[in-house]
């Protein structure tokens, strides 16, 4: 049977727990930290016996877990990381969405648009990244120190 768990740091956790002859151990089938149809969905791919949904909710109301019910904006999320991939829909697609979509001008560099280009990588993807970046501050020079100071050294006086 799964259940909930609250963490220390914010994060949520539906669990799973199984008898073993070691004894009874449990684990996670999500981590989250909010609770959405998608972690739901998750949950219950990965679950090994029965997965209750509504009992999972009913206990996230219990621990006022923060819920994500932004259809729109899961699925503009999904769709800009299947864009980014290179996965284009049908041109009458993009027309209607087109249509549909409010016309406003291209963002300006920095913006939070910029940080939707991390939805479609993977955690291989991000963490290169973040080696390029730590491997770029070995490229910059070190400045060289002189041997001695050119300020006289000051004694305390005993």
């Amino acid at each position: 049977m799964a259940f909930l768990v609250a963490r220390k740091d914010g994060r949520f956790e539906i669990r799973e727990s199984r008898a073993t002859q070691a004894g009874p151990r449990s684990r996670t089938l999500a981590s989250f930290r909010e609770l959405d149809d998608d972690v739901l969905d998750r949950a219950a791919a990965n679950a090994q016996r029965r997965f209750d949904r509504a009992a999972i909710q009913a206990r996230a109301a219990e621990l006022a877990v923060p819920r994500n019910t932004d259809r729109a904006s899961r699925a503009a999320r999904t769709l800009i990381a299947e864009l980014r991939q290179g996965h284009r829909p049908a041109p009458s697609l993009v027309r209607l969405l087109r249509d549909e979509l409010p016309a406003e001008p291209r963002p300006t560099p920095d913006t939070i648009e910029q940080a939707f280009e991390w939805l479609g990588k993977t955690d291989r993807q991000r963490g290169e990244t973040i080696a390029d970046l730590l491997d770029f501050g070995d490229a910059f020079p070190r400045r060289e120190r002189p041997p001695r100071s050119i300020f006289p050294r000051i004694r305390s006086g005993a």
